[in-house]
């Protein structure tokens, strides 16, 4: 049996670390964190060159997407989405494939200010998206993430609480 595992890099080990950061900030209610539908059915592997993931590792998916309680809010797709997504390319002339144009659309409704992303086709076009007034970013360049979640040397407030 393979071993599934896949070995992050020190950016991205940081980019985890952040995602981490920002979903304990969204708990305690210091920011929202929002994501489409659309993740729990792309959300199917750690890296695209390993199989299926293992129970224990779909049970972890699942948890993080549908649990409610890991400070993610998952927004149903919703004509106005589907809309948005659509004149993204009619209306702003960005084009984008489907599930990515739902997840743009779907920042732009939640009115998000940043949307953290590793995806290509959608980083390529952040410069036209973010003239719709949504800011494309890697999670190292947040804006909204309060400076005692992005700092490692700073205690989190619940671990001040303490």
């Amino acid at each position: 049996m393979a071993e599934y595992e896949a070995k992050p890099s020190q950016e991205r080990e940081m980019e985890v670390w952040l995602c981490k950061q920002a979903l304990t900030a969204a708990r305690e209610g210091k920011i929202q964190v929002y994501t489409s539908m659309l993740s729990v059915a792309e959300c199917t592997t750690i890296a695209s060159d390993l199989p299926s993931p293992p129970a224990a590792t779909r049970r972890f998916l699942d948890m993080l997407l549908l649990s409610g309680k890991s400070g993610i809010t998952i927004v149903q797709m919703r004509q106005i989405i589907a809309v948005r997504a659509r004149d993204l390319r009619w209306a702003s002339e960005i084009n984008l494939h489907g599930a990515d144009a739902v997840h743009v659309a779907t920042a732009m409704e939640m009115k998000c200010d940043e949307l953290w992303t590793r995806d290509g086709r959608i980083w390529k076009k952040r410069m036209e998206i973010g003239q719709l007034g949504l800011n494309v970013i890697n999670p190292q360049e947040t804006t909204i993430l309060p400076e005692n979640y992005r700092n490692p040397e700073l205690p989190l407030s619940s671990e001040t609480s303490n």
